[in-house]
């Protein structure tokens, strides 16, 4: 093999592996210890201006990456918190963030907020 198809594929290789970590979506990036991790912190401020909620409802998705498979499942968006709780309007949320050897993650959503008033049947 030439020199010019060796430095080829070395390119390619390191695109590729460069390329391989994917996108990190979230509106946040928590903070990740080498062994392990465990956070929780406010996704939602407004603290002058929101109330003590008294109803919550959580959602969690949790993750497992070995070399370059990784596994995902399940749902922690706000929403499904939220319908979790049976809560109809979100006033604030937290998070938590579990990490064990960068192996396996858990990412839990909590939903803060009131729930639909129900009417008396008449």
């Amino acid at each position: 093999m030439n020199a010019t198809r060796l430095c080829m594929l070395g390119l390619m290789a390191g695109t590729l592996v460069g390329l391989g970590g994917g996108c990190y979506t979230a509106p946040f990036k928590p903070p990740q210890g080498v062994i392990f991790t465990q956070v929780k912190a406010p996704l939602m401020v407004n603290q002058k201006h929101t109330p003590v909620a008294q109803t919550s409802g959580s959602a969690s998705s949790s993750s497992f990456h070995l070399w370059y498979v990784d596994l995902a499942w399940d749902d922690c968006s706000i929403d499904k918190a939220a319908k979790a709780g049976g809560i109809t309007n979100v006033q604030y949320a937290d998070y938590e963030f579990f990490s064990v050897l960068g192996v396996y993650t858990r990412m839990t959503v909590t939903a803060y907020g009131d729930k639909a008033a129900v009417k008396p049947a008449e």
